[in-house]
């Protein structure tokens, strides 16, 4: 397998066997820049907010927003336009839905690969981020993050409920201070996108 740099630090693979979005949830699978761009309710400059990250994905960026707003939806076209993009594989960039580290947990084992796995993947979406009020993983999740923050190599798409306001009253007082520090949380609108049938 070869692999080419690009100009913002993910790697770019011409020959991959497993790509990435094939990590993507069955549920968002069909997610793409078109379909996002085709919800209306969305507005146009949170759209361009979004496609701009994704021609730039550097760092940390965080979608916040109510349930059913379209945050995991358009996270999941960008994780797929950026992957495609760039052909990467499986072992580069992943798509982590935060809730199997609580599913693992409530049959009483410690999730461990799945924090050791966001914390050393070069590109990595955390779906529904703190959407548990789980204070045994908050911490974990917490640490796994200012670390990602360190390595300005590693790529990080956040989806979460929580505003960071509301992660600072909740102990999560690090990562919301630097999310709000460097401006980089883009906040979706009070709306539900699947009721209204746009996603």
């Amino acid at each position: 397998m070869s692999r080419v740099s690009d100009s913002i630090g993910l790697p770019r693979f011409d020959e991959c066997r497993f790509p990435a979005t094939a990590s993507i949830p069955y549920r968002l699978r069909s997610a793409s820049g078109e379909s996002i761009a085709k919800a209306s309710e969305l507005p146009p400059e949170l759209i361009s907010q979004l496609k701009a990250w994704v021609d730039s994905p550097t760092g940390t960026l965080c979608l916040t927003g109510n349930v059913g707003c379209g945050k995991s939806y358009s996270a999941a076209a960008m994780y797929r336009a950026i992957c495609e993009r760039r052909n990467l594989p499986t072992h580069i960039a992943q798509w982590m839905s935060c809730q199997n580290a609580k599913v693992v947990m409530h049959y009483g084992a410690q999730p461990t690969g799945h924090f050791e796995i966001a914390r050393n993947m070069r590109f990595i979406v955390l779906d529904d981020l703190f959407c548990v009020d789980e204070r045994r993983t908050d911490q974990e999740w917490q640490a796994v993050i200012m670390a990602r923050y360190e390595d300005p190599r590693k790529v990080t798409l956040i989806t979460t409920n929580l505003s960071p306001k509301e992660m600072w009253n909740r102990g999560l007082k690090r990562v919301a201070s630097r999310i709000q520090a460097e401006h980089n949380v883009i906040e979706f609108p009070d709306i539900d996108l699947r009721l209204e049938g746009s996603l």
